[in-house]
C-alpha cells in the first residue's frame, strides 16, 4: 500500500503536470493568435483600410481558417485580428473572404458573435472517414 505522503506527492504530480500542459497549450494559442494578428495587420491592412485587393499571405491565411480551422477559432482570432489593424473598416472586413474567393463560414463583423460559428464543412467528412 501506499503511504500517504506517496499519494500526496503523486497528486501534486499530477496537478503539477496539468498545470504544465495548460500553459503549454495557453502559450501555442497566444503564439497563433501573435501570428494571425501579424499577417492581418501586414498583408490584409490595405484592403481593411482602404479597400485594396488584399495580398497573397493574407488570402491563403483566410483558405487555411476555411479548410482546416474551426469556425468559431477562426471568427475569434480574425476578429482580433482586424481591430488591431488602425483605420480599419469593417465594411471591408465584411467582404475580405469574397476579395480572396474563398467562401467564410461567418461573417467576419465587429458584432457577429463567434460562439454561433457552424462547423466547418471538413468536420463532418472528417467524422464518417
Amino acid at each position: 500500500m501506499s503511504s500517504p505522503t506517496h499519494k500526496t506527492a503523486s497528486i501534486v504530480t499530477i496537478i503539477i503536470t496539468i498545470a504544465a500542459i495548460t500553459f503549454a497549450f495557453s502559450q501555442v494559442e497566444a503564439d497563433v493568435a501573435a501570428f494571425v494578428t501579424k499577417v492581418v495587420e501586414s498583408s490584409c491592412a490595405p484592403y481593411l483600410v482602404n479597400g485594396t485587393a488584399p495580398e497573397c499571405p493574407c488570402c491563403t491565411l483566410l483558405a487555411v481558417f476555411d479548410d482546416r480551422i474551426d469556425n468559431t477559432v477562426a471568427c475569434s482570432l480574425l476578429q482580433s485580428a482586424v481591430s488591431t489593424v488602425a483605420g480599419h473598416n469593417w465594411s471591408y472586413a465584411k467582404t475580405i473572404h469574397n476579395q480572396c474567393g474563398i467562401p467564410a463560414g461567418y461573417p467576419l463583423t465587429k458584432s457577429f458573435d463567434c460562439s454561433l460559428s457552424p462547423a466547418p464543412a471538413y468536420a463532418d467528412t472528417e467524422m464518417r472517414d
